[in-house]
């Protein structure tokens, strides 16, 4: 779903440059901005601390799973991720999908 507002058609010039900035502000203010990134990983088996490097330079605080497939446990080991891997623990063969990082408030 997208937003689609009709700013032409806001006759007061005030008015348009607020609606302008809040539109400019909810487009820009996304996962990526909040230092999130996006992972799919495919386990084959079960797995027990499985590290997996992310990259991201910081220690994440945050996992906002998206998916997990055929009704597995996933759990994710925060206080064994540094700023270079993430570690993950399976209840059996399945791919997760997720985002990793550390929420912010941008204001």
């Amino acid at each position: 779903m997208t937003l689609e507002l009709l700013l032409k058609e806001i006759g007061d010039n005030y008015t348009r440059e607020n609606f302008f900035r809040i539109l400019k502000y909810l487009r820009s203010d996304t996962l990526a901005k909040a230092q999130f990134k996006f992972f799919e990983i495919t386990f084959s088996s079960t797995a027990t601390n499985f590290r997996h490097r992310h990259a991201m330079g910081f220690v994440p605080k945050d996992i906002l799973v998206t998916n997990i497939s055929d009704q597995e446990s996933v759990i994710f080991n925060y206080d064994l991720f540094t700023n270079q891997y993430l570690d993950i623990t399976t209840s059996g063969p399945c791919t997760v999908r997720f985002f990793a990082g550390t929420y912010r408030e941008v204001l």
